[in-house]
């Protein structure tokens, strides 16, 4: 595998692999789960750079034990530091795994889900090698073939008529079933059920990470607009800033909108948990009296349009536009968000206060953080944790 990485490295300026989801913003509820491999090479490699893809995703021999249990004690221990370092991207994606499908998706596949998968491979290599080897088998054989593959590639004119020369390197992939296409959003393709664990995750951190999650469309739909971009600005430096981390004591604090509904509000390394949740439960009252002199909403668009406009190099744009392709926007809704910004007046600040009550209203909460906190406040929780299961807890998982 070094001799492989080498003669990557050398060839390419990188090929890698990752696991994610694609939401379509115009349905609730839809995504796609995807295994992605991105790679950048310049045109003369094309074809080494395909074959290596190719040969990775139909030739690799994976029952080398001791290759394998390296790599699992790897992705266990980078799941322990990004659980602890980056406890609110972890808090955030598990709230919201209780009633998102997608949310749930990444969990698995990046989340404490994932952790709490790979431990009894760990602890028991031995007995359960086999069942893991079988298990990477199977979806190889079914992932990788031509109705589930789908390709982006960006480049100029010369470089477009170079790669579709070598197109017919793929023909080697089967088609396991011709009468699919796996790139159509469908609903709980993994028969997911909602479920408000609302759980708390103790660890031997002194800080804590608290996250509410919700969507904001709620029963009555609530159409995506772009104010919540300017929205998500005010909290993070106003609001929240002011509330968290300059009188609570946070180092910092964050707040999202996806045009999909999904929403969160969490503070990161807050030495604070329910007093920091009572902060997230007023943000209601917060935006119902907002107000802003013209000057001052002069600022907070600027601060969010210049999010938006920055130079893409072309693999940005490529990205960007496959993006857009999959979760299924167009340039008038792009065009629409930003007409929304540009215009936005306090009076649309405040018309938000409907979308913060959905999102408070879905009731999901969690928090990573010191074990005596989270035991202290846990009657915020269903249930209360430590975050890095022993091998009798994953035993009876």
């Amino acid at each position: 595998y070094q001799e492989l990485l080498d003669e990557i490295l050398s060839k390419t300026g990188g090929i890698g692999a990752s696991v994610g989801t694609y939401e379509n913003r115009n349905a609730k509820d839809e995504y796609i789960g995807c295994f992605r491999i991105n790679a950048k090479f310049l045109y003369e490699k094309v074809n080494f750079a395909l074959s290596i893809i190719k040969e990775m995703l139909l030739e690799s021999k994976i029952r080398d034990d001791k290759r394998i249990y390296e790599i699992l004690c790897q992705l266990k221990s980078k799941a322990e530091i990004t659980m602890v370092s980056s406890g609110h991207v972890m808090a955030t994606l598990r709230g919201a795994s209780y009633y998102s499908k997608d949310a749930y998706y990444d969990d698995c596949t990046g989340g404490i889900r994932l952790y709490q998968f790979i431990l009894p491979f760990v602890n028991h290599f031995e007995e359960q090698k086999e069942s893991l080897y079988q298990k990477l088998e199977s979806v190889m054989q079914k992932l990788f073939s031509k109705e589930r593959m789908l390709i982006s590639y960006t480049a100029d004119t010369k470089g477009i008529e170079i790669f579709e020369k070598n197109l017919s390197l793929f023909d080697e992939f089967k088609v396991a079933d011709a009468t699919k296409n796996y790139f159509v959003q469908r609903k709980n393709p993994n028969g997911f059920v909602p479920v408000m664990l609302n759980e708390g995750f103790k660890t031997s951190s002194q800080v804590q990470f608290v996250a509410r999650c919700g969507n904001f469309k709620g029963d009555e739909d609530l159409p995506y607009t772009g104010t919540l971009n300017i929205l998500s600005l005010i909290l993070n430096y106003e609001y929240l800033w002011i509330n968290l981390r300059v009188k609570g004591g946070a180092y910092g604090c964050m707040s999202g909108f996806s045009p999909t509904g999904e929403s969160h509000f969490v503070s990161f390394r807050d030495p604070h948990l329910k007093q920091t949740n009572e902060v997230y439960e007023k943000i209601v009252d917060y935006v119902e009296h907002f107000d802003a002199d013209e000057r001052e909403m002069t600022k907070y668009i600027i601060g969010t349009i210049s999010n938006r406009d920055v130079p893409l190099t072309p693999r940005m744009r490529g990205e960007r536009s496959l993006n857009a392709y999959l979760i299924r926007t167009n340039l008038e809704q792009i065009q629409k968000g930003r007409t929304e910004i540009l215009e936005a007046t306090p009076q649309d600040i405040r018309a938000l206060a409907p979308y913060i009550k959905n999102i408070l209203a879905q009731g999901a909460i969690c928090a990573i953080g010191n074990e005596a906190k989270v035991i202290e406040d846990g009657d915020l929780f269903k249930e209360v944790k430590s975050l890095l299961a022993d091998e009798d807890k994953t035993k009876e998982k």
